[in-house]
């Protein structure tokens, strides 16, 4: 807002007495009278003030070159070429065929990974670099959940049955619930218990111990890479309130490793979903080998670059 006419409408209010003196009601009335006519101004002139906005947050900020970035092109030719790999495998492979849990399952999840890995690149075009390392936090965990759930296969019935417990339990909460619905919650709960609300409960049968339902525990019986770690702890730090998350500011080439390890996860994720679709060697060997290329080759690129992203 142009604070020129900021200061004149506060100067040019009616009203003297703000103090709790007199007709308080009477004079609040005023005012809203008053503010109305702010509003009003700022509606009528809402395509022009929008413009402004847009021209003022182009020109103060890194958003025109994020939008053009190199790496964050090559990073979006990245995922267009494995959703198109995804698609092929599953038109060919899954649809209307009967498949094994463990697919399914990945099918899922590998559609989640890409509209999580979509929303990084967005947000990271338009500047929204705390937005990119919570989304980013979000996709690790989905991680390590898929991969603990190809170890223990047994467990997926009970993590869909969970996530659709959920709906319910929030809806329940909002008293939002049908009685159809109401019967299937108590249902889940007299078939799980009273706890299937927790948020790893549904590792019951295998982490007996609730103190141990943790995201660690999965982790390390994944045995998950060791760079995965670190970069986590940081997320967790700027999703949390911590003082880094309060004081530090983030730059664009801080959030590179938030974008390309990304990557990394997705070539785990669709080579698991090859093996299990049981996709033929000739096109196995293909498709595996042309996304970990093309992986390979843009890190590669961009490795030693000092640039914006």
């Amino acid at each position: 807002m142009d604070k020129k006419f900021l200061k004149r409408y506060i100067e040019e209010c009616p009203l003297t007495d703000f103090t709790d003196n007199g007709n308080v009601n009477e004079r609040l009335l005023q005012l809203d009278e008053y503010l109305e006519k702010f509003t009003s101004y700022l509606y009528n002139n809402e395509p022009k003030l929008t413009q402004h906005f847009w021209e003022e947050y182009f020109a103060s900020s890194q958003v025109l070159i994020l939008q053009n970035s190199a790496f964050l092109r090559r990073a979006l030719i990245f995922l267009d070429v494995v959703v198109g790999c995804f698609n092929f495998i599953t038109s060919k492979y899954i649809n209307g065929r009967k498949t094994s849990k463990k697919a399914e399952m990945l099918s899922v999840q590998l559609q989640n990974t890409f509209g999580l890995y979509k929303s990084l690149l967005t947000l990271a075009m338009n500047g929204c670099f705390h937005s990119v390392i919570s989304e980013y936090r979000t996709l690790y965990e989905s991680f390590v959940i898929t991969k603990y759930l190809l170890l223990h296969p047994d467990l997926i019935p009970i993590y869909k049955e969970h996530s659709e417990f959920l709906v319910l339990h929030i809806n329940k909460m909002a008293n939002n619930n049908t009685s159809k619905q109401e019967k299937k919650y108590d249902d889940f709960i007299n078939k799980y218990g009273k706890d299937f609300a927790d948020n790893l409960v549904w590792t019951k049968s295998v982490i007996t111990e609730p103190k141990d339902r943790k995201l660690i525990t999965l982790v390390n019986e994944c045995q998950l890479e060791p760079f995965f770690g670190p970069l986590y702890k940081v997320a967790c730090n700027y999703v949390h309130p911590s003082s880094l998350a309060s004081t530090s500011r983030i730059s664009p080439d801080f959030i590179k490793p938030f974008l390309q390890v990304p990557m990394h996860i997705i070539c785990y994720e669709i080579c698991d979903y090859i093996i299990e679709c049981k996709v033929v060697k000739k096109e196995a060997v293909i498709i595996k080998n042309m996304i970990e290329f093309l992986f390979d080759d843009i890190t590669k690129d961009f490795s030693n670059v000092k640039q914006i992203i």
